[in-house]
């Protein structure tokens, strides 16, 4: 059975914690290598039957917490059955973390460490039933919980989500668009830059110049751009020398392998 990903409903309330509910299922005879990019978000995975991993010399875990992608970062994938994963808000980040989503840049951690460790306990016997509207209530009433715990964690957390809406209203506007979201909210510069290193893993700028990035990828992946220039200046940069800069930071190669690197998941997983 190949690999087929499958992008599952958000019901409303879990939409405050998760950006995207996954399935990676299939069957993989041997390793089947592919790269991961800097997107902007932290994920959790959860692993039955499938290998998802994305750190060398360590073992693969069941469930983990995946940091902000900033190098690229090589995966395999073995075995078969498959991986549900979930693309985290701030506020999936404050009730799973506290303020500490920084530590895990370019890291991943297991669940069983964390204080949500009963999280795994409580996913799994709905994901192996397949029961994926279960899981998704077993994921609400844990984000839930923790924010609760953590009450200085859930207000920031409130801060960077209406901080996130501001910056994709403004799209790719120049930095004074950062300055312009500080004033909107009625925040010092110095109290949201915390608030973002402790729930996105981020300061502002950085964040903006990777969701700018991911923007260009997802361009390319949707054919809407065949040349590079075109797909600089669709997807915001000043000029083809900062877009080029930025390919060889977040992918390690020529913006000529872009292409090629950037192909549709279709075919990653074929």
């Amino acid at each position: 059975m190949p690999l087929a990903l499958t992008h599952l409903p958000v019901p409303e309330p879990l939409s405050t914690y998760v950006a995207e509910l996954y399935i990676l299922r299939g069957e993989v005879a041997g390793p089947l290598h592919d790269i991961l990019f800097a997107h902007g978000a932290l994920e959790l995975v959860v692993n039955v039957g499938l290998c998802f991993d994305g750190h060398r010399a360590r073992p693969a875990s069941e469930a983990k917490l995946i940091g902000q992608i900033i190098r690229p970062l090589p995966t395999a994938l073995s075995g078969a059955g498959f991986s549900f994963g979930a693309v985290l808000r701030p506020a999936g980040v404050a009730a799973l973390l506290g303020r500490g989503a920084q530590r895990l840049n370019d890291r991943e951690l297991e669940l069983e460490r964390l204080p949500a460790a009963s999280l795994q306990r409580a996913l799994r016997p709905a994901l192996e039933r397949g029961d994926f509207t279960r899981a998704a209530e077993v994921l609400l009433a844990s984000f839930e919980r923790g924010l609760r715990a953590d009450r200085r964690a859930a207000d920031h957390a409130r801060l960077v989500a209406r901080a996130v809406s501001a910056l994709e209203e403004y799209g790719h506007a120049g930095a004074g668009a950062v300055a312009s979201v500080d004033t909107g909210l009625g925040v010092s510069t110095r109290l949201l830059t915390r608030a973002f290193r402790q729930q996105v893993g981020l300061s502002v700028s950085p964040y903006r110049r990777i969701r700018r990035f991911d923007d260009a990828v997802h361009r390319l992946r949707a054919r809407r751009h065949t040349r590079l220039t075109d797909l600089a200046y669709s997807s915001g940069y000043f000029d083809q020398a900062h877009f080029n800069r930025d390919v060889r930071y977040f992918t390690g190669h020529a913006p000529r392998s872009l292409q090629a690197l950037a192909r549709p998941l279709a075919e990653v997983y074929a």
